[in-house]
Order: structure tokens, then sequence, then C-alpha cells
């Protein structure tokens, strides 16, 4: 596995890119970006679904991009992959990615993490073999095979474990926000909408792969930037300094959801955003639209049972 990696390294430092870090954002995904974002709807190899604050994480991040770089656009794990039972392809081959959510609630980040492992120095593992349909138990450094982060050590609305993973996927960068729960992710999208702060809260962000550790400090059921520490997983020299550097002022963004229930009923929701903070409103229109449809499904059903 050292071997393999190494090799991985070297090879992507002879094509004159070396490896793409968590410190590279922002200014990796100033244009040209979207954020992906798990279905709300039963999907994917496992049949999971996302969940709000997934979207809402999306939501934050793009906010703060559009506000500086040219505005990405948000769009479900459904719109841009197929699959067959394990297997999974990834339609899109021209963005950057932000991918939101584990592998079990986001196609995207299965594929990256089990269809493209050459890719990854670090991924989810289990005592079942590492099988991506059985629970994550912990995360595996390929380097040396450490396993680190372990599931049973999370205690949910106490502490929490999550890992940002950047990838250079030929021409385009990657962005894998992954984790336990959803504190973590909270966390993540908190840590990308203040990256300018991420030398005063001692964040370490120059490595492929960051641990991102929530410990609720203020027993207080939230999120807060002093209870989210880092730890990188490849340390690499680089100075950086963590930014936005405003060059588009404004944002704008159209998105169109039309979810289809066949021979029952259409739900379509469009939102228009000049605002920054209304980008939500989009989401929002995403998951209203999925919850009729939802609410359809079960009164058809209902029906069903009753005659």
């Amino acid at each position: 596995m050292m071997m393999a990696f190494l090799i991985s390294t070297f090879v992507g430092a002879a094509h004159g890119q070396p490896p793409l870090l968590v410190s590279d954002y922002p200014e990796a995904f100033k244009s040209n970006t979207l954020i992906v974002v798990g279905d709300g709807f039963p999907h994917g190899p496992k049949g999971s679904n996302s969940a709000t604050i997934d979207g809402l994480s999306a939501a934050w991040i793009a906010v703060r991009l559009a506000k500086y770089y040219e505005e990405p656009s948000v769009v479900l794990d459904t719109d841009i992959t197929r699959w067959h039972e394990r297997t999974v392809d990834l339609l899109d081959d021209s963005h950057n990615l932000i991918v939101v959510g584990c592998h079990w609630v986001n196609v995207v980040s299965y594929y990256y993490l089990f269809m493209m492992p050459e890719l990854v120095p670090v991924y989810p593992g289990n005592y079942k073999g590492d099988d991506p349909l059985v629970w994550p138990e912990f995360l595996i450094r390929k380097a040396d095979g450490q396993r680190l982060a372990f599931w049973s050590d999370v205690e949910y609305k106490r502490n929490d474990y999550g890992l940002m993973l950047a990838i250079r996927d030929g021409e385009r960068n990657v962005l894998i926000l992954w984790s336990y729960t959803e504190y973590a992710t909270i966390a993540m999208a908190k840590m990308l909408e203040n990256i300018n702060l991420a030398s005063d809260q001692g964040w370490k962000l120059n490595s492929e792969a960051v641990l991102v550790i929530w410990k609720d400090a203020h027993d207080d059921d939230q999120v807060q930037l002093d209870e989210v520490t880092t730890q990188p997983l490849f340390e690499r020299a680089q100075e950086t300094t963590y930014s936005y550097k405003q060059t588009v002022p404004t944002f704008t963004v159209t998105a169109t959801r039309t979810v289809e229930h066949i021979l029952t009923a259409t739900a379509t929701s469009t939102y228009s955003a000049v605002s920054p903070w209304n980008v939500v409103l989009v989401l929002l229109g995403v998951i209203v639209a999925i919850a009729v449809v939802q609410v359809i499904r079960r009164s058809e059903s209902a029906h069903r049972h009753e005659s």
C-alpha cells in the first residue's frame, strides 16, 4: 500500500500536478464549480437519502463563494450520476466539485471513495472487509494502513469526526466533506464559510486529507468555530494565507427542480435569487417539492392497503 501511494503521488507530480490540498480552497474552486448534495429520496447503491442540513451546508458554502468569485451551482448527486447495484458512473467530466455528505447519502462521495480508490489517500472502512454498504467504523490511511477516527468514539450531539478530502481528478479539483453525523458536516461547512479565520482558529489544512474533530465544549448542542480542531493526515510544507479575495460583487442564481410521481402528481418549484442569502430558498424549494411527492406516495400507499 505504501508503494502504491508513493507511486500515485510521484505520477501526479511527474505530470506537473502536485497534490491538491485542502488549503487550496477557496482558490481552487473560484470558478466552474458544482456543489453536490445527496438527493432527498432513497437512492444510490445503499438506498439512503440525505438530510436537510446537507443542503443548508451547501448553501452556506455557495453563498460565501458567490460573494467573492463566480457563483457555483448547487446540484443533486442524482443529476450527475447513474448507478447499477454497487457500480457508480459520474456523468459530469468538466466541473470542479465540492461534495457534501458521506458515501451512503451522496453517490459522488461513493464514486470517488470506492470506484476511484487510486485517487484517495484515506477512505472509510469497517470490520466487514471495508464493505461500502456496511456502516463505516473507522477511517483508513492507505500509506501505512493506520485506522483512526473510530465510530465507537463518537457520541451523538457531543462529538463527531469529519474528513476533508482534496482530490485532483485530471484537470478538475474535488473537495469531499465526509462525516459520521450532521455535526461534523456543519463544522466543515462553517470552516469553509469562515476560511479567512483558519489561522486565527489554528486550523491546519495543508494536506490532501484533514481530519476534523468537533467537541461540544460549550455543552449547547451547537457547532461553534472554537469547538473545531483539525489534524492533517499528511503534513505538507506550504505557506498559506487563508482568505477570500473579492472579484465578483454580485450573485444571481436560478434553479428549477421538477419532481414527478408517475400517474399521480407533479410538483415543480422554481426560485430566483438576487440576494446571496436567498440561495437557501433554492434548496428549500427542492426539499419542498420532494416532500410533497413523498406525502403523495405515502397517501397512495395507505389507500392501496385500505383497498
